[in-house]
């Protein structure tokens, strides 16, 4: 993560570009990025239940491991905890 916030950044330049475009040319764009959310829209209805468990899954296989270690971790300061203090 940067120290700017480059999204602004970009909003901005896109109001400087659109400012100073054609009209005709803004309502193109629009009419295209209409068509691209439509599209969008219509693929998320499309989604099935094999692909919402592969989404699970894909999203399993990026948690588990931080767990995992957390849980190691977790042990290990038990276990030192269990030596230094218990003994």
């Amino acid at each position: 993560m940067s120290l700017f916030n480059n999204r602004r950044v970009e909003e901005d330049l896109e109001k400087i570009r659109r400012a100073n475009t054609n009209p005709i040319d803004i309502e193109k764009e629009d009419i295209v990025k209409e068509e691209e959310k439509k599209n969008v829209k219509i693929r998320l209805k499309e989604l099935t239940f094999k692909d919402y468990i592969a989404m699970v899954i894909a999203v399993f296989s990026i948690v588990i491991p931080y767990l995992l270690i957390f849980i190691g971790l977790l042990a290990l300061f038990a276990y030192i905890f269990y030596l230094i203090y218990l003994r």
